[in-house]
């Protein structure tokens, strides 16, 4: 549902531009263009979800 959603917003609004991210609650990385992000200069820090304590989500 999130991509047809994103696929028919890109091309009514946003036609001929490139996605290059999308997270959402269950998969942080739902779609991620590393190299689209990198030319951009965008950096998308890793974070160890493991190690943060529950009550700081």
């Amino acid at each position: 549902m999130i991509e047809k959603i994103i696929k028919e917003f890109a091309e009514r609004f946003t036609p001929g531009d490139k996605l290059v991210y999308v997270g959402d609650t269950d998969g942080k990385f739902a779609h991620f263009n590393e190299v689209g992000l990198r030319d951009l200069d965008v950096t998308i820090p890793v974070i160890n979800w493991m190690r943060i304590p529950k009550s700081l989500l």
